[in-house]
């Protein structure tokens, strides 16, 4: 996959994305990304548990909307 948004590759089975843009929204890290059925659902669910919104339920182009949040899991 090679959008404006993600740069995707599978090896072995496990997908492996890069977002271009991430170093200019502050990422300095990995950011795991689940497919849900419901992404709003989902983000509400884990703020309860606690996460912490790094970025809103964002369209990113074909339909596709990702969210992320923050932990103080380690």
């Amino acid at each position: 996959m090679d959008e404006p948004y993600y740069v995707g590759f599978t090896v072995g089975g496990q997908e492996i994305g890069l977002d271009p843009n991430g170093h200019q929204r502050g990422l300095t890290g990995p950011l795991a990304y689940w497919p849900v059925e419901d992404i709003k659902q989902a983000l509400r669910q884990l703020l309860a548990a606690g996460a912490q919104t790094h970025q809103e339920v964002t369209d990113v182009g074909g339909s596709n909307l990702t969210a992320s949040i923050r932990t103080n899991v380690l």
